[in-house]
Order: C-alpha cells, then sequence, then structure tokens
C-alpha cells in the first residue's frame, strides 16, 4: 500500500475458502482491523486460538512472531504497519 524509510504497510484480506498462510514477522508490526471476521491462528508451538476481529481494533505484534491464520467468518480485513 505504501512504503518509506520508516514503515512498510500491507493490505490483509482473508477469503473463505483459501489455505492457512503461514506469515514470519521480521519487524514490529502493527495491525489495524478494518473490517470485522474470525481467523483460526495457530502460534509457533502448535496452540490453536479463534480470533475475532472488529473494525478499529489495533494490536502490536513483535518481530520474530511466527504463526498461520486461516479464514473462519466474516470478511477480515487488516492493514499491517511494519516499523523498519
Amino acid at each position: 500500500v505504501l512504503e518509506n524509510h520508516r514503515i512498510r504497510m500491507w493490505d490483509y484480506t482473508w477469503a473463505a475458502g483459501a489455505p492457512a498462510v503461514k506469515r514470519v514477522y521480521r519487524s514490529d508490526v502493527v495491525e489495524v482491523v478494518v473490517s470485522g471476521g474470525t481467523l483460526r491462528v495457530t502460534d509457533a508451538k502448535g496452540a490453536v486460538e479463534t480470533r475475532v476481529l472488529e473494525p478499529k481494533q489495533a494490536r502490536y505484534v513483535s518481530r520474530g512472531t511466527l504463526r498461520t491464520e486461516q479464514h473462519v467468518s466474516g470478511s477480515p480485513r487488516v492493514i499491517a504497519i511494519e516499523l523498519k
């Protein structure tokens, strides 16, 4: 979406029926929810969590985080702001 010397922005949308996506956060990231939905999130140790995303929620994800995400319901969409 946007990139400069301080940040890189990504626009993520999870689609119904799509395979799970494995993500490795190489930088610190702030995620802002644009549209809500539910994701199944599996962390690096195999722990599974069902995460409900609500519009306007924001969350910090520290570099080095590894997780797999899969659409469960709704139309989840997030703007991720990667800090350089």
